[in-house]
C-alpha cells in the first residue's frame, strides 16, 4: 500500500490548524516551519485543502488559514480520500505481474483480499478524528477523558502469537 506524502503532510498541516487558537489564523510560513517544508510547497498543499473543503483562508494583513468545521467532524480518512486515497496497484500489481500467468489465474480472490483490507484500514480511519490527534497538555487525558486517545480504545486486538 503506498499513500502519498501530501496526505501525510495533509494530516499533520491539520492536525497544527486543530491545536492552533481557533481566533487567530495560521500563516503558510507558520504551518510550513510546524512541518518541516518550504512556504511554497504548504501554500499548494494548502490550495488542495482549501478546493477538498477542510480550511478556509483570510487575506491580507492578519490573514492565514483555518479549519474550515471542527476538527472533530474530519476525519483522517477524509483527508486520505482527498488526496486520492491510499493507492493498492503500485504495490500489489508489479509482484503480480512477475508473477507466471497460471499463477495469476489461480489467485483470483487476492483482489478480494487487497480491497478487503484497504476497505477495513479506510472503516479504521473514519473513526479517528483531527480531534483525537491534537496533543493534550502534560498531565491532561485526551479529548474522549481517557488515558488514550478512543480510537486507540477502540481499535486494540490482542495479538495471539502461536
Amino acid at each position: 500500500m503506498q499513500i502519498a506524502s501530501s496526505a501525510f503532510f495533509g494530516v499533520e498541516t491539520l492536525v497544527r490548524l486543530a491545536e492552533s487558537d481557533a481566533a487567530r489564523p495560521c500563516t503558510a510560513d507558520e504551518l510550513a516551519h510546524a512541518i518541516n517544508r518550504s512556504t511554497s510547497y504548504m501554500e499548494g498543499l494548502m490550495a488542495h485543502l482549501r478546493d477538498a473543503g477542510f480550511v478556509t483562508s483570510r487575506k491580507g494583513p492578519g490573514g492565514g488559514y483555518f479549519l474550515s468545521r471542527p476538527a472533530g467532524r474530519i476525519t483522517v480518512a477524509d483527508i486520505f480520500r482527498a488526496f486520492d486515497e491510499p493507492r493498492w496497484g503500485e504495490y500489489v500489481r508489479p509482484r503480480r505481474r512477475s508473477l507466471p500467468q497460471s499463477t495469476v489465474d489461480e489467485l483470483p480472490n487476492t483482489d478480494l483480499l487487497w480491497e478487503s483490507l484497504k476497505s477495513r484500514i479506510l472503516h479504521f480511519l473514519d473513526g479517528v478524528s483531527l480531534a483525537e490527534l491534537v496533543p493534550q497538555p502534560d498531565g491532561e487525558q485526551s479529548v474522549a477523558g481517557a488515558a488514550h486517545p478512543s480510537w486507540i480504545q477502540r481499535n486494540t486486538v490482542p495479538v495471539s502469537r502461536h
